[in-house]
């Protein structure tokens, strides 16, 4: 084990163990050692393949849930969600769910021609994140053009009057070519500015940083200077920003005085904005996060506050301590040095505890820790490859010294001639994901930023990110209340179908009860099961994918069917507001033109070669056909409603039957039951087929023996399908005929809507998505019909699953396509303790 962690695992045993019988400080932290255990922070992130996408792409990616302080992969949940949201009206366009084995899946969205231009949200998390804060999801905004019915270019400008109240945005449309189309204009206001005092007040007398943000009216920063002025106009500081309009200063705020702001923006601009009030006593804290070894956090208390009492200062994150001490206020200042070694990188909240253990004041910090970040490397043969020539990078991980150098990775391929990628691309990377925008709340703009070439400037703009941003905070008062957090999502273990049986209208459990779930799609199933005392069921450890529905069946004690299923089902996440609003690209197709361009050539080979179909929106048509065939609505008929060999409607059917198959004996012409299996005589009477007739409810495909559980007063029409002309349709299904069954709706004539079958329920839950695998061409192999198509790939390399071996080694390899330009080839992932990789690698193609 490397000597970091042992120091790190002393350092907490013996917080434990000094703290253990030290009343307020040593119950504080059993607390928070309870609350770790008892409610675990998952994380999320997605590796994609591209920044950004077009209409007709497909989306790859890998999922990467982890939990803990440390980022270890998470055994806790075992699905995860992604949906596919568009921003313009929020809309979830899809939705997937998708099987995590030790905390890493992969899954794919193909985006529909259907589809329309514009920024679109991919946003991630299991079930148990949704009971804490949103903000902690995965969620990131992606432009999609539109190569292939959009010939609209949209070009969107701002400029700024020096007015008060409004900002002119100006909206031009062009078609592809640049020619004009039309003008617009918006209106919006004009830049602001906030200020945040380190600890979130102003104390009198006391050396106060102060962060601020200046943000043009979109929600981006904006380059300010200013100077702050007391109630007597006395100048007081100076300001300016450094990076994404944030800046800091520090000055001494008196008793009795109140504090303005007076600014000037980069577009000429000019406003004021009042300081917080002056707090005349109270606590504050400065923090110098600047030096190498130690984090100094100083603790101020007003005149009045200092009496020799015990102060405590904690640093944890989401609950999970890495330092605890105690010092006695005997003046107004209390100093506090933490080894940077104990401390994890990411987001750390430095708390002042008083003796009775509430918060006096709190500020994080971002603590950068090199050893805590995995060693990645990628290396290449040749830094020059030609055209259709296989490329094999090499991946190293960790370091010799390591005791485990496996890790989990992916690794993504693009042609930056086709994909341009320059400072205005939002892409982000694993690093800005699991150490940074997970742990606080709000917009960070260009969080990758920070992570580029760390020097001491960049841990000063990143403090200022600290100090201006928002936190998921720890309930300190509920915390020592035991008042737990309300838990309404469970970690998912597995896909299950649950719920209770009750009497009819349920008021009362029925135990003992046997439940029935056939299953019908790719795969047929049936299991049962009993319930319990309470009447509750479950169906675990299944396995289904999208397209499967199921009917569940119950029956009491005695086989009685008079019974009410209640199946547990848990919403839909709804749609949130999007974060990352101000990452929205104003002018999609004009800014990712490039791009656009070549996809368009790209679809149009495809579909030269037939590997790729272009659908096409129509105008509705309405036909209608005035037939006796009208009768049968709703009908999922393939042929076609009423196209069958027999129809019988619910006026055919003799009401009482104790089961549908009773009602049909002798009333379908050429179709006979055994045991109440409907068969074809042509299928009986042919030499080499002999098996039912298959039922379809509802468009849904039954086993045979479900007609025993049809109510036939929830019964519409029944179309029998026998000869071959209505059968072939049906395939290999349809070979002993077909029986479509179609219930009551709304509108059906003598229809009640409070008349349902008892004791049956059918159940569309959501399954597992069916990933689809990233096509690499070969051109090892002998040409084929396809050896004339042009590679004109933009992902040129797609590796969602790549492992290291326990030297920390492993490699990917793909072919160049046939365009002379710059690869970028980029590999993300974490390893065994948790640490996070990411490293880019460039060859050219000739």
């Amino acid at each position: 084990m490397c000597r970091w962690l042992t120091i790190l695992i002393l350092f907490l045993f013996s917080i434990k163990a000094t703290h253990a019988q030290e009343g307020a400080i040593g119950r504080v932290l059993e607390k928070l050692d309870k609350y770790v255990e008892s409610y675990p922070k998952e994380k999320v992130y997605l590796h994609m393949d591209k920044p950004y996408y077009a209409v007709g792409d497909d989306i790859w990616f890998k999922g990467y849930v982890t939990i803990g302080a440390y980022n270890n992969l998470s055994g806790l949940s075992k699905i995860l969600y992604v949906d596919l949201i568009n921003s313009d009206d929020d809309q979830i366009v899809q939705s997937i769910r998708l099987p995590l084995i030790s905390g890493v899946t992969m899954g794919d969205f193909q985006l529909a021609d259907s589809l329309g231009e514009g920024n679109y949200r991919i946003r991630a998390y299991t079930n148990w994140m949704r009971n804490f804060d949103s903000d902690a999801f995965f969620d990131r905004t992606l432009p999609v053009g539109n190569a292939r019915t959009d010939s609209i270019v949209t070009h969107r400008s701002f400029s700024y009057r020096n007015l008060p109240v409004r900002t002119d945005r100006k909206i031009d449309f062009a078609n592809s070519q640049g020619g004009p189309m039309a003008n617009m204009n918006v209106y919006s206001n004009t830049p602001s500015i906030q200020f945040f005092p380190e600890g979130g007040h102003l104390v009198a007398g006391n050396l106060t940083k102060v962060g601020f943000k200046a943000l043009r009216p979109e929600g981006v920063g904006i380059e300010a200077v200013g100077y702050l002025v007391d109630n007597n106009g006395m100048r007081i500081a100076e300001f300016e920003t450094l990076y994404a309009g944030m800046g800091s200063f520090r000055f001494i705020p008196q008793a009795g005085s109140a504090y303005t702001a007076k600014v000037t923006y980069a577009d000429g601009s000019t406003g004021e904005q009042a300081l917080p009030q002056v707090q005349a006593s109270g606590y504050a804290l400065a923090v110098n996060n600047e030096l190498e070894k130690q984090v100094f956090v100083q603790a101020f208390a007003s005149d009045g506050l200092v009496k020799g009492q015990q102060l405590a200062m904690l640093a944890q994150r989401n609950g999970t301590v890495f330092y605890a001490s105690k010092g006695t206020v005997t003046k107004n200042e209390l100093i506090f040095s933490v080894p940077r070694a104990y401390l994890p990188v990411g987001v750390v909240q430095l708390t002042l505890l008083s003796p009775e253990m509430k918060p006096l004041t709190e500020r994080t910090i971002f603590n950068m820790n090199k050893q805590l970040v995995l060693p990645l490397s990628l290396n290449t043969d040749e830094k020059v490859y030609g055209r259709r020539e296989k490329v094999s990078v090499q991946i190293t991980a960790g370091e010799e010294a390591d005791s485990s150098r496996i890790a989990a990775l992916s690794a993504t391929v693009v042609d930056l001639a086709k994909v341009p990628i320059d400072s205005t691309i939002r892409e982000g990377n694993i690093y800005t994901s699991l150490l940074l925008s997970s742990d606080v709340k709000g917009y960070i703009e260009a969080p990758e930023y920070y992570f580029e070439n760390t020097d001491i400037s960049k841990r000063r703009q990143l403090d200022n990110v600290m100090l201006t941003q928002g936190w998921s905070r720890i309930n300190w008062e509920d915390l020592m209340a035991d008042k737990a957090p309300a838990i309404t999502y469970p970690p998912e273990q597995d896909l299950r179908i649950s719920g209770v049986v009750t009497t009819r209208g349920g008021q009362t459990p029925v135990p003992n009860a046997t439940v029935t779930i056939l299953s019908t799609g790719n795969i047929t199933a049936l299991v049962d099961t009993v319930t319990n005392e309470q009447g509750r069921f479950t169906f675990d450890r299944l396995l289904f994918f999208d397209d499967t529905k199921f009917v569940v069946q119950a029956r009491d004690e005695r086989g009685r069917k008079n019974v009410d299923i209640q199946l547990d089902e848990s919403p839909r996440q709804q749609v949130t507001r999007n974060r990352n609003t101000p990452d929205a690209t104003v002018n999609v197709n004009q800014s990712i033109n490039t791009y656009l361009k070549n996809t368009q050539e790209q679809f149009q080979e495809m579909e030269k070669y037939g590997l790729k179909g272009k659908s096409i929106l129509l105008q509705e048509v309405k036909v209608t056909r005035e037939t006796q065939k009208n009768k049968v609505k709703h009908s999922s008929n393939l042929n076609g409603p009423g196209n069958a060999d027999q129809v019988l409607t619910a006026e055919d059917l003799i009401l009482g039957c104790p089961s549908l198959a009773t009602c049909l004996q002798g009333r379908l012409v050429g179709v006979v039951f055994r045991n109440g299996v409907a068969y074809s005589t042509r299928s009986i009477n042919h030499p080499t087929v002999d098996h039912p007739m298959q039922l379809i409810l509802d468009g849904m495909y039954m086993e045979p023996n479900a007609l025993e559980m049809i109510n036939p007063f929830d019964v519409e029409t029944i179309e029998v399908l026998r000869g071959g002309a209505n059968t072939a349709i049906y395939g290999v299904r349809g070979g002993g005929g077909v029986l479509i069954i179609t219930t009551k709706r709304g509108d059906s004539e003598g229809y009640n809507g409070d008349v349902y079958t008892p004791g049956i329920v059918t159940h569309s839950p959501q399954g597992y998505y069916e990933v689809r695998e990233f096509y690499d061409p070969d051109y090892s192999a002998p040409a084929d019909s396809l050896a004339g198509m042009r590679d004109l790939r933009t992902t040129i390399h797609w590796s969602p699953n790549v492992i290291t071996d326990e030297s920390g080694h492993t490699s990917v390899e793909f072919y160049t396509a046939d365009s002379p330009g710059t690869y970028r080839i980029v590999v993300e992932g974490l390893d065994v303790r948790g640490r996070l990789g990411h490293a880019v690698h460039y060859i050219t193609i000739k």
